[in-house]
C-alpha cells in the first residue's frame, strides 16, 4: 500500500475475482472440491471482468498485466478442473457455490459499511462505467445481479453437468 500509495482498506481482496483466485489457487493446490466448484461457477465473473475490464494503467505497467493474468488464471483453472480433475458440476454443488457467494457477499457489505469502501459493489454501483450502470439504482441492480448469476450458472451447470446415459437392451 506504501508502493502505490493507497489505502490498505483499499487494497483487501474482497472482490469476487479476487476471492475467486484464492479459491482456485487453493483448490487446485489442495484438490478441495467446494473452492474448485465455487471456481468454476464464480469463473463467469472473471469473464464478465475481461470483457469490462476496470483498468487504470496500460501495458505493460504490473497492474495492467496483473489484472489480465489473474482473470486468465480463473478462467483456466475452470478448465482444468473440468478436464483434468475431472470435476462435474451438480446441483448441490451449484447451491453451495451460489449460497457461498451470497453469505460471503453479506459479509462483505458490512465490510465496505464500516471501511467505507464497495467490494462486490455491492453497497454503491462502481465510479467506472459498466454494464451496472443499466439495471437500476441500489438495490435493484443487485436483484438483477442476482437473476443474472443464477440463469447463467444454471447454464453452465447444464452444458457441463455428466451426462448419465443409459443403454437400452432389446430382449
Amino acid at each position: 500500500y506504501k508502493l502505490i500509495g493507497e489505502a490498505w482498506y483499499q487494497l483487501l481482496p474482497l472482490h469476487l475475482c479476487n476471492i475467486t483466485l484464492i479459491f482456485a489457487v487453493f483448490g487446485s493446490i489442495f484438490r478441495f472440491p467446494p473452492f474448485l466448484y465455487a471456481t468454476f461457477f464464480w469463473s463467469i465473473g472473471a469473464i464478465f471482468a475481461l470483457l469490462t475490464p476496470e483498468v487504470r494503467e496500460t501495458f505493460p505497467h504490473f497492474f495492467n498485466i496483473s489484472f489480465f493474468s489473474t482473470h486468465f488464471y480463473i478462467i483456466f483453472v475452470a478448465i482444468v478442473e473440468y478436464k483434468v480433475f475431472k470435476l462435474r458440476p451438480s446441483l448441490e454443488s451449484w447451491t453451495a457455490s451460489f449460497l457461498g457467494l451470497n453469505i460471503i457477499a453479506t459479509g462483505v457489505y458490512f465490510v465496505n459499511t464500516v471501511l467505507g469502501t464497495n467490494y462486490l459493489y455491492i453497497n454503491r454501483k462502481p465510479t467506472f462505467s459498466s454494464p451496472l450502470n443499466y439495471f437500476g439504482e441500489w438495490p435493484y441492480y443487485i436483484i438483477v445481479v442476482e437473476f443474472a448469476y443464477i440463469t447463467l450458472t444454471l447454464l453452465l451447470l447444464f452444458l457441463f453437468k455428466k451426462k448419465d446415459y443409459k443403454i437400452k437392451v432389446n430382449r
